[in-house]
Formats: structure tokens, sequence, C-alpha cells
């Protein structure tokens, strides 16, 4: 689904980021009412969009 797709993409916030068929996301990024649960197997949702990510504080110096 594209509004799907556009919803991952916003979230994730990476402009260089291109997925591809075969890529998948760590499902600690997604809330637990993201899953399905289906005999002993946890099944993301059609519609589930990754929005738990830690984010660093902006005032961090990086070492060059």
């Amino acid at each position: 689904k594209p509004s799907v797709l556009k919803q991952w993409l916003d979230n994730i916030g990476r402009d260089d980021f291109q997925p591809r068929k075969h890529m998948v996301i760590c499902s600690l990024h997604f809330t637990p009412d993201c899953f399905s649960g289906l005999g002993n197997r946890k099944n993301l949702l059609w519609n589930a969009v990754p929005t738990l990510f830690a984010v660093p504080p902006q005032d961090t110096k990086v070492n060059k």
C-alpha cells in the first residue's frame, strides 16, 4: 500500500533509504498493537507502521 509505505519512510527518517523487496526492520520498532497473535507466532498487521525509534539528543557532540 503506497500510503503505508510513505508512513514507513517518513518515520524511518533516512533520506537515502530505498527499500527493497526482502529488507526487514526489527520488531522493536513497533508497538504491541501492530501484531496479531496467531498460534505461537506474532505477525505484523498489514497496516502496521514503525513508530519506536531512539533519537540521540540534539546537543551530543560527535568525535571525529
